[in-house]
């Protein structure tokens, strides 16, 4: 399951079913739209796997980002007192610890996608 958070576009339907571009980051993404209640262009929405799952409200993007795939920047590297490599990284202005185990060429400024935030327990 990979889960997105993007914003509607346009909407058309395509074979008999609801569908429509999404933008999501800085692409436009084919999603299907049968899903939902009347969507809108303009609507925030949850899409997994090419589907959209759910209407978002505005106030829980930061959250969305947090757990989505959506990019976070690393603005510190470091290592936890059992050697595991850590950083925190910026969701949207919401600073989290992240595990950097298994992005070792990753450094502060970089952006990475689904840094692990439990590792240390502290998701």
């Amino acid at each position: 399951m990979n889960l997105l958070y993007g914003q509607i576009v346009e909407t058309f339907p395509e074979d008999g079913i609801l569908a429509g571009k999404v933008r999501v980051g800085g692409a436009v993404k084919k999603v299907f739209l049968a899903l939902l209640v009347e969507p809108q262009i303009g609507d925030r929405v949850l899409i997994c796997d090419g589907v959209a799952i759910s209407k978002v409200e505005v106030q829980r993007v930061a959250e969305i980002n947090y757990v989505s795939g959506n990019p976070r920047k690393l603005i510190e590297v470091s290592q936890d007192p059992h050697g595991v490599r850590m950083g925190k990284a910026n969701f949207g202005g919401i600073v989290k610890q992240v595990c950097l185990e298994y992005t070792p060429e990753a450094s502060a400024g970089d952006y990475v996608f689904g840094a692990c935030w439990l590792c240390s327990g502290q998701g």
